[in-house]
């Protein structure tokens, strides 16, 4: 039987070892990097933290789509919607050019106003998927618009845009 040898480990040679302290000129140069780097670090939090607050306290804006069911009557139903709220957090407007045909603030079930009426198909009230908007007429000259109040902001469009 032999013997197995196992080799010791070699010791390295320590690393360099600084005997005296830095001259005082790469002290001076060191520091004056270390200062310059915060006041750049300050700079940039100056010029772009602002800018990040800047959309903080506004709500996130849901996103409605609609599409036109003309069978019975002009009906324009939810399509899709981005982020489900309650009815009276919108308004509805229905208008050709200048002229209002119809208004509903704030969106309830079976809410009716001149050639507009909102109906709650689901009658969660929320406003979503499958809920409707039924007008008199409808020649793509009309517009219906839904706005979110706390955003203030319309958020759905009908005809909607090219």
């Amino acid at each position: 039987m032999t013997a197995v040898r196992i080799p010791r480990p070699v010791r390295k040679k320590p690393g360099f070892k600084r005997r005296s302290s830095p001259p005082p000129a790469a002290r001076k140069l060191l520091l004056a990097s270390l200062l310059s780097g915060l006041i750049l670090l300050g700079a940039l939090a100056i010029v772009f933290v602002p800018r990040a607050l800047l959309y903080e306290p506004l709500p996130v804006l849901p996103r409605i789509a609609f599409t036109l069911n003309t069978s019975p009557g002009y009906r324009v139903i939810v399509s899709d919607v981005s982020a489900v709220r309650p009815l009276s957090d919108f308004n509805a407007t229905y208008s050709r050019g200048a002229a209002l045909l119809g208004s509903i603030d704030p969106l309830m079930d079976n809410a009716t106003n001149g050639a507009l009426t909102f109906i709650d198909v689901d009658h969660d009230r929320n406003l979503s998927i499958g809920d409707e908007f039924r007008v008199t007429s409808f020649t793509f000259k009309e517009v219906l618009r839904v706005a979110y109040k706390p955003g203030g902001a319309i958020v759905g469009y009908w005809p909607p845009l090219p």
